[in-house]
């Protein structure tokens, strides 16, 4: 593994936490506020995050693997 590769896993990584992060913020403030609308606004954005997880997931799978980077 070359440095560019180590240092695109690292930042993989730790995209994995932010966006696991933006998740939890936004599942806590949709069940903390009453308006209806607020709260589905709220669990829109996490599915947002949810989906950015998978994204990431994937890229770190294939450039671990050595498959390289993929779009």
């Amino acid at each position: 593994m070359n440095g560019n590769t180590a240092a695109a896993l690292s930042v993989l990584h730790e995209a994995l936490l932010l966006e696991a992060e933006g998740r939890r913020f936004y599942l806590r403030t949709a069940e903390a506020v009453g308006d209806k609308t607020i709260r589905q606004t709220f669990a829109e954005l996490a599915g947002h995050e949810e989906t950015h997880l998978t994204i990431v997931q994937q890229r770190l799978r294939a450039l671990s693997s050595g498959s390289g980077w993929t779009s």
